[in-house]
């Protein structure tokens, strides 16, 4: 936050991912020096949380935020200002990770474009863009007004196709990862609706009305069904020890 302030950059672009309501969304936007209002916003609307995930949608955001800071430097040039700086902050630590790491991850296709842009950017241009990190809960005002545009894009909201990079304009892949956390949501789901339609269930929750955790739930998967049983009686109190 403080480092944000005393930020002397021209230019500052904030990107940010929302899920919301069970749909995904990322935003990008620029600030110019002297102006609290977005000058440029940039939206796109991922899907549902079934199909993608807020990382993805930070990956999205980050390359947002790099046409944005495409579009800036061709403008800033052509106006003379060769010595013009544009900051980049995203509040997600594990995409900005990943922008400088060469370790695959989930969503490596979209990491991989912003390189690719960022790349062919500094060989291009005199001006530079710095990437920088920024507390989602910091109260800067630049953070805030991503906040809200990346919750309209979750929402629904996005920029008309040629305003977006290319990579973004057909739509994306289905995550795994997504698939993934769907399906075990929705196996978890029906755990606990068969576990509440089983006589067990009301004569457990006198006993333990936190049954069951979620920490019984992953100590379970790796006990026996003898373990199990010991794990149960000992959360009741009603192990037999032998005196």
């Amino acid at each position: 936050m403080r480092e944000e302030r005393m930020d002397s950059s021209r230019y500052k672009i904030y990107s940010d991912g929302s899920g919301q309501d069970g749909r995904v969304g990322a935003a990008a936007i620029l600030l110019e020096e002297g102006n609290p209002r977005p000058t440029k916003m940039l939206q796109f609307h991922l899907g549902t949380t079934a199909e993608h995930t807020t990382y993805e949608a930070e990956a999205v955001g980050a390359l947002l935020a790099m046409k944005i800071a495409k579009e800036v430097a061709k403008e800033a040039e052509q106006r003379g200002e060769r010595d013009a700086a544009i900051s980049h902050y995203a509040d997600n630590q594990s995409v900005i990770k990943a922008l400088h790491s060469r370790k695959s991850k989930p969503g490596q296709y979209l990491i991989n474009s912003y390189r690719r842009g960022a790349h062919s950017f500094h060989r291009a241009k005199s001006i530079k863009v710095g990437l920088k990190w920024i507390s989602a809960h910091s109260g800067v005002n630049g953070n805030e007004e991503v906040d809200k545009a990346a919750k309209g894009a979750a929402a629904g909201a996005s920029s008309d196709k040629a305003d977006l990079p290319a990579i973004l304009r057909k739509g994306l892949k289905i995550s795994r990862s997504a698939l993934k956390q769907a399906k075990n949501a929705e196996v978890k789901n029906a755990w606990t609706q068969q576990w509440k339609r089983s006589p067990r269930h009301d004569r457990m929750t006198r006993v333990d009305p936190n049954h069951p955790y979620k920490k019984f739930q992953k100590w379970r998967d790796r006990l026996d069904r003898n373990q199990g049983s010991i794990l149960v009686q000992l959360r009741s109190g009603h192990l037999p020890i032998n005196t």
